[in-house]
């Protein structure tokens, strides 16, 4: 049941109540990491769990090997797709979206990004196939390319 308080506090903070994490693996409980985000926005290099409150973007980090290089180079334009810099596209495996309570999570400057200092146990995981969602994913053009070197 939804009580009037919640409704209160996600309206001031506009804060969802539940935001997504997307992952190749699943877990029961997920624990902070160090981010190694190069694009040089501040709050994405967090030791932290990062999660987002579009359910697309969590698939989007989900479609890759665990090391691979990737982008999102305008988080403005609907519905952006993923680039692909260096990496596999994880074909034929599943993507794990973890489904978090927002309450321990504080929003980073990039647009759909928060992140938590705090472990999060899931309320729910939904498994989703990599194939059904290639088509959000891209290569990189050559201005990708050309942003891509402003940051490494």
């Amino acid at each position: 049941m939804i009580k009037l308080k919640d409704i209160i506090e996600e309206a001031i903070e506009n804060k969802p109540k539940f935001l997504w994490h997307g992952s190749i693996n699943k877990y029961n409980i997920l624990n902070p990491h160090q981010a190694k985000d190069i694009g040089g926005s501040p709050g994405s290099n967090q030791n932290a769990i990062y999660a987002t409150d579009n359910k697309i973007f969590a698939i989007q980090m989900g479609l890759f090997t665990k090391d691979s290089d990737t982008g999102i180079p305008d988080w403005n334009i609907p519905n952006p797709k993923i680039v692909l810099f260096k990496g596999n596209i994880r074909r034929g495996r599943k993507v794990y979206l973890h489904v978090v309570p927002s309450n321990t999570f504080q929003k980073t400057s990039t647009k759909h990004e928060w992140y938590s200092k705090d472990s999060v146990r899931p309320v729910k995981v939904v498994e989703v196939n990599v194939n059904d969602y290639l088509h959000l994913m891209r290569l990189p053009t050559k201005k990708d390319l050309e942003i891509r070197k402003k940051y490494k």
